[in-house]
């Protein structure tokens, strides 16, 4: 019965653990996508060297959050979180927003000992943003080009799998104990009265040796006799997830299922049982009762009460194990309340690095946030004093910024210069560049004590880098001599790290929002930006801020090949030039102005060629002599350019243009949320079209109609140029366009325009790598194969239609614009050939399972007609032809062998060939030899490729030749031409080699039906003869009346007979003859 109990628990247990490893695999597909995009791996490595880079960290937010709705819409548990955390575990970016306020490395979370490897995981609440909740934990590292740690991925993914499992697993077993075992080896069990995943709340029969054997599999079946009462089990992990399951019953349920025991039994147990009282009587007042105290005062333990002791005042080895206990009992009272004070002093420290974040994130300058955080520190600590040393451009004074706490009077002023060079505690740690921490009573002379005050008593000096370019030095002072412990220099020491991050973002703030004062126009317009619905609104925004600050200015939108004047801003009017409708082509604008770098130009009346350039005519046109030409990229996508003019020769320079940056930040910014907005609706409105799209489709079975029905509505909803649908040819080498839009379309399809696999073109390259190609800029794709029949093309995709791992064909989109598809669109278009192909799929299944019972019910009514022929030349004509008429694009031959080396050709029947079949063949050469040789059935797809048989016009293309015999004998060979590749399939191979059988057996039994009548007509007509020649009475009329019915039966036209007389009557050998003849008239 154990054995039993513990097999079912191992196939419970298994059965679940794969469930998970299939949950995990699931995920791999979208992890692998993450691991291959180059472009998120490029915004992660400008992400990591500059956290503040707003553009790069919006790009990667979004990819990351298009990777996250994929998931969720492609797998039923999809992922909940991707985050990128630097190698120091801080974060950088991820999905969900308010991460970014998270300290992980500082809160030492779980999840972060995956830090730098690549590992997966089952946790319990991985982070403290995840409450009462298991999670599958998959991290990989990012590494820079010269194999540093740059930082590492991780993904988190929740599922309710977890819980059905918990909660329906010990339903198996009455009474029964089931647990997972994360990855930091946690018991974690389902509370039934809660509902919530919890640590274990019961005990469970391993210690933590025999559940790190079962993580390592070194352990499965469990087997115990604790306090806990006998138990069975089966306890297994897996490495991906690396998590365990562990299922224990008790062995009382066991007990349960044996039948209960006999009478005899029963009356022998009492009897025993009573012989056993009077021992058990003296046992229990002298051994039991003193060890259930001792069992009293473990359960004690346990519950918390240290103090509880056991008083047994005995010599014997009851009396030791109490005393033993007793000992315990101390220790353990003495390590539980040093274990809640450190609980107490990281809890404190984890809080005090919290509200300290908080600080630095709702600050909007460095020194109001530096303030604050010294603030923070004097109160927390109850410190007498602490303050912010900077040290100077020159390096060689420290000079004071920040201050805060007591105010002795021989304070020092804020700006106070300390030289470098001086020996204090304070220049000993910027030039050792390390902690420096003394008690006063340590300081020699009073020359030294520059920053002592009255009632400090000892002082910590910490250095900090807050940037390249500043250093500074925390200085803190205390009033008692023993409060700058170890523990709480650790902690100044993170406080310290906290400062120069938010030195760092405060600082990039203060750059994007107060670059400028705050009455000037740039600064107002800056916050204008934020306010604006569209791209021309941000644009005529900033050209009413340049010209409020008197500067001559004109902005061009990029819009495909093209630049557009959106406006010109000139000192001394009211309102902006909008009304012009300029387009200038790209070509028509100098490279260099098209470059992510600003040009200064000076002496603009001097320019050459000033004239025909309108970015530089605009602005010398209006009396400008210098200007600047300012190109606006986002993402290495020229969005604008930015034209400024200055009537001063000298007004534009470089320090000016610095001074513009962060407004064209901010513009970036708001470009960025504009476009962004823009893509997430127009994903919205693509979508809801590929579910009309394939709900159109859904209903068809034509696979005509599905393509016409996809294409046209692909082009009409999307509004792109062009789209077709190229299906894979049964070969697997070329893909033949299937169905196309507009006149170009049919010209395609009338010329069955098709492109091989692996060719130079996207479509070759999408149908050789089965992944979406795309090409946003034809014009300068090396990989373009341009067509003809579409010269306006200027962006293509190509997404393959894959079902069943079966590539059916390819979704060839085409659009007028450059850089048309974006990654939503592609995610979208791909949703809809998904559709695609599962449509043209089922109506292929549907389309052959047709096919197969038409062909079969014709083949079938084509064998009742032959059944009743008796000629065999009948039966061939009439299966040429009608085999030609079931299957009417192929030429269908029957050869029949002349002798056992050859064959020639019997019948024929199908239109539309130039060239004739082969009259005869010999055995052993070409296709038709090689059957008659081997009696075996030859399929050739294509006979362009077929190195083998050469033996076929250049208009066959495909061929098959089946061998007819009946008994092990020959009847003849049925050869099927085609003039496309690929048209005889097996399938088709499959029904003609399996009805062949039939036609031979017909043919078999019409020859030897002719065969038995030509013998009855031969035996009646020797009757006949026989029966003449017999009513003949001499010799003379017997010869003539041979002669006539001898002429008569064989149809002949003379009929001689010689005989010998002298050999006839004397058995002479004289050669004398007589000659008789009888003709038939």
């Amino acid at each position: 019965m154990a054995d039993l109990t513990t097999s079912q628990a191992r196939l419970i247990v298994e059965n679940n653990l794969q469930q998970i490893e299939e949950l995990n695999r699931s995920h791999q597909t979208i992890i692998n996508q993450i691991k291959s995009d180059t472009n998120l791996q490029k915004s992660i490595s400008l992400l990591a060297a500059n956290p503040q880079n707003i553009t790069q960290k919006f790009s990667a937010e979004s990819k990351l959050g298009s990777y996250l709705s994929r998931s969720s819409l492609s797998l039923p548990s999809g992922l909940n979180q991707i985050a990128f955390l630097d190698a120091n575990g801080d974060f950088v970016v991820g999905t969900n927003p308010s991460w970014r306020k998270e300290t992980f490395a500082s809160a030492n979370e779980p999840f972060l000992a995956y830090l730098g490897g690549t590992h997966a995981g089952l946790f319990l609440n991985p982070t403290s943003l995840y409450k009462n909740q298991l999670v599958i934990v998959n991290s990989w590292p990012v590494y820079t080009e010269d194999n540093q740690l740059l930082g590492t991925f991780f993904t988190f993914a929740t599922s309710e799998l977890f819980l059905n499992q918990l909660a329906h697993t010990s339903t198996f077993f009455p009474q029964s104990s089931v647990a997972f075992i994360t990855q930091d080896r946690q018991i974690v069990s389902y509370d039934k009265t809660t509902k919530l995943i919890t640590p274990s709340a019961f005990e469970l029969p391993l210690n933590s040796n025999e559940i790190a054997q079962v993580m390592t599999g070194e352990s499965e079946v469990m087997a115990s006799n604790s306090g806990l009462g006998a138990v069975i089990g089966y306890a297994a992990a897996i490495t991906s997830p690396e998590t365990g399951l562990l299922l224990s019953i008790p062995q009382s349920y066991l007990v349960q299922q044996i039948d209960i025991l006999g009478n005899f039994n029963i009356i022998l147990l009492a009897v025993s049982l009573i012989a056993m009282v009077g021992v058990g009587y003296y046992a229990s007042s002298t051994i039991v009762k003193p060890l259930q105290q001792l069992e009293d005062q473990a359960k004690a333990f346990t519950a918390g009460k240290w103090d509880a002791r056991v008083d047994l005042n005995r010599n014997d080895e009851i009396g030791m194990l109490s005393y033993t206990f007793n000992q315990m009992g101390d220790q353990l009272q003495t390590f539980y309340q040093s274990l809640e004070k450190r609980v107490e002093q990281q809890t404190e420290r984890y809080r005090l690095a919290s509200e300290i974040s908080q600080i630095i994130n709702q600050s909007s300058q460095r020194s109001e946030m530096l303030q604050k955080v010294l603030e923070k520190l004097v109160g927390r600590f109850d410190l007498t004093y602490a303050c912010l040393f900077f040290l100077d451009q020159s390096r060689n004074q420290l000079i004071l910024r920040q201050q805060s706490g007591a105010q002795p009077g021989n304070q020092l002023p804020l700006g106070y210069h300390l030289p470098v060079a001086s020996r204090t505690p304070i220049t000993l740690a910027l030039t050792d560049y390390q902690i420096t921490s003394i008690t006063h009573n340590e300081f020699g002379s009073q020359t030294d004590r520059l920053l002592l005050f009255p009632d400090s008593a000892a002082e910590v000096c910490i250095p900090i880098r807050l940037d390249r370019q500043t250093t500074a030095v925390l200085n803190i002072h205390s009033s008692a001599e023993n409060t700058f412990t170890a523990e709480i220099i650790s902690w100044l020491q993170d406080i310290s790290n906290q400062i120069a991050m938010g030195w760092q973002k405060t600082k990039t703030n203060e750059m994007v929002r107060f670059s400028f004062e705050q009455d000037s126009p740039l600064f107002k317009a800056s916050l204008r930006l934020t306010a604006c619905q569209n791209a021309d609104q941000a644009y005529q925004t900033i050209l009413s801020a340049l010209q409020e600050a008197e500067w001559v200015a004109g902005l061009f939108s990029a819009e495909e090949d093209q630049v557009r004047l959106v406006g010109v801003a000139e000192p001394g009017k009211t309102a902006l030039d909008t009304g012009r409708n300029v387009i200038i082509p790209l070509q028509n604008i100098p490279e260099q102005f098209l470059h992510n770098q600003r040009t200064i130009l000076k002496e603009l009346f001097f320019y050459k060629d000033a004239e025909r350039l309108p970015v530089i005519s605009l602005i010398r046109n209006r009396g400008c002599q210098s200007g600047a030409i300012l190109p606006i990229f986002i993402e290495e996508n020229l969005k604008a350019i930015l034209i400024l003019g200055s009537r001063d020769e000298d007004e534009i320079d470089t320090n000016l243009l610095d001074s513009l940056e962060n407004l064209i930040a901010v513009l970036k910014n708001t470009l960025t949320r504009i476009s962004f907005t823009a893509s997430a609706e127009k994903q919205a409105v693509q979508l809801r079209i590929a579910a009309e799209i394939a709900r159109d489709i859904a209903g068809s079975l034509s696979i005509d109609d599905i393509l016409k029905k996809s294409v046209n509505l692909v082009l009409e909803r999307f509004g792109f140029y062009h789209a077709s649908v190229f299906l894979m040819d049964s070969t697997g080498e070329f893909a033949t366009i299937q169905e196309s839009t507009g006149p170009a379309g049919e010209q395609l399809m009338r010329t069955k325009h098709r492109l091989a696999v692996g060719s130079p073109s996207l479509v070759g390259k999408a149908s050789l790598e089965r992944t979406p190609v795309v090409s946003n800029d034809v014009k300068n794709d090396p990989s373009y194969y341009p067509n003809p029949f579409l010269p306006e093309t200027r962006a293509e995709l190509v997404i393959p239609l894959i079902a069943g791992g079966q590539l059916l064909g390819l979704l060839d989109v085409q659009s007028t614009r450059r850089n048309a598809f974006e990654n939503n669109s592609i995610s979208t278009l791909q949703v809809l050939a998904d559709q695609l192909a599962a449509a043209v799929m089922n109506a292929r299944l549907f389309h052959g399972s047709q096919m197969h019972l038409s062909t079969n019910q014709s083949l079938q009514w084509l064998t009742s007609r032959l059944a009743g022929m008796e000629d065999v030349q009948e039966i061939f004509n009439l299966t040429v032809r009608e085999l030609n008429q079931i299957f009417s694009t192929n030429r269908f031959t029957i050869y029949t062998p002349t002798s056992e080396s050859e064959v020639e050709l019997t019948a024929t029947a199908g239109g539309g060939y130039t060239s004739l079949p082969a009259p005869k063949a010999r055995a052993g050469m070409g296709i038709l030899g090689k059957v008659m040789q081997t009696k075996q059935t030859i399929l050739v797809k294509d006979t362009s490729v077929n190195s083998e048989y050469t033996d076929f016009a250049d208009e066959v293309r495909t061929v098959l030749a089946i061998p007819l015999a009946f008994s092990s004998k020959s009847v003849g060979v049925l050869f099927i031409e085609g003039q496309e590749p690929g048209t005889i399939t097996e399938d088709l191979q499959e029904i003609l080699e399996t009805w062949s059988y039939s036609l031979s057996a017909m043919v078999e039994n019409a020859r030897l039906m002719e065969q038995i009548r030509k013998q009855v007509d031969r035996q009646r007509k020797i009757n006949q003869v026989s029966a003449s020649i017999r009513q003949s009475s001499d010799v003379q009329s017997i010869l003539e009346t041979t002669a006539v019915e001898v002429c008569r039966a064989l149809d002949a036209y003379q009929t001689q007979i010689e005989i010998n007389p002298a050999v006839w009557m004397f058995g002479s050998q004289d050669p004398e003859t007589t000659e008789l003849q009888g003709e038939e008239n």
